[in-house]
This record gives structure tokens, C-alpha cells and sequence, in this order.
């Protein structure tokens, strides 16, 4: 059960080698990963598993400091401005994190303010690992 996937000499496109033998499946674990690329679909979200990734559990205040510092060109020992940690912080609250909760990805905890990973997915692991390749650049 190999897929190849290959450049092909007339366009820059990869050509993918599926099997004949193998038809699409649509089962849990296909709609499960369809959610997956939904939640991954938002910038923000990704980079919030990442740092959960690195960090394990975090103030909601500290990952919002995190992400503003990820998303302009504050250095890893700058402070972001306030004004973008306070949106950073409006909009986990209330958009990504509850939707990252509810899809069982994050535990979080409104109350004390607090987010963790519960990554029990392979599936999402492998989707992460395949990202970060993609979103991350070194600073300069």
C-alpha cells in the first residue's frame, strides 16, 4: 500500500500513483480528518498547536504573547505591542480556542484561563508535521 508521488517532465504538478485496486474511503476517520483540515485551515490555529506543541499547557495571556510574537518581528526576548497581544488574546478566546476545544484537539479551561494539547491523533500529528514545514520561515 505505497502512494508514489513524482514530478512529472510536462508540468511542475506531482504526479500521483494511486492503485487501481484502492477506492476512496468515507468512514470516520476520513470525516475526522475533513475536520481536521477545517480547524488547520486558519493560520492562527496552526500556530497555536505548534507552540502548545513546544510548550505543553499555557496561560491563555502567555500563548497570546506567543503568538504575537510569532505573527510580527518581535524577537523571542521582545515584548509584542500591547494592542496586538490584546487582540491575540480576544481572538483565542473566543474564536480558536473553543473551536479547537470542541474538536477535541485542545483542553481548555475558560475559566482558569489555561490551554493544553490532547493530541490522541496520529492522523493530525502527521497533518502538523507536514504544516509547520510550510508556515515556519527563520527570522533573520
Amino acid at each position: 500500500m505505497s502512494y508514489r508521488i513524482e514530478p512529472t517532465d510536462a508540468t511542475d504538478r506531482p504526479q500521483i500513483d494511486v492503485p487501481e485496486n484502492r477506492r476512496l474511503r468515507h468512514d470516520d476517520v476520513t470525516e475526522t480528518v475533513s475536520q481536521y483540515f477545517r480547524l488547520l485551515s486558519r493560520t492562527r490555529r496552526r500556530f497555536v498547536l505548534y507552540l502548545l506543541n513546544d510548550a505543553g499547557a499555557l496561560p491563555v495571556e502567555d500563548l497570546a504573547v506567543r503568538l504575537a510574537r510569532a505573527r510580527t518581528d518581535v524577537s523571542t526576548d521582545g515584548d509584542p505591542a500591547e494592542g496586538a497581544v490584546r487582540d491575540e488574546q480576544l481572538t483565542l478566546r473566543h474564536n480558536h480556542l473553543p473551536a479547537l476545544a470542541e474538536a477535541g484537539v485542545v483542553e481548555y479551561d475558560a475559566s482558569a484561563g489555561t490551554v493544553a494539547l490532547s493530541l490522541s491523533s496520529r492522523e493530525l500529528s502527521d497533518l502538523l508535521s507536514v504544516a509547520v514545514e510550510f508556515d515556519l520561515q527563520e527570522r533573520e
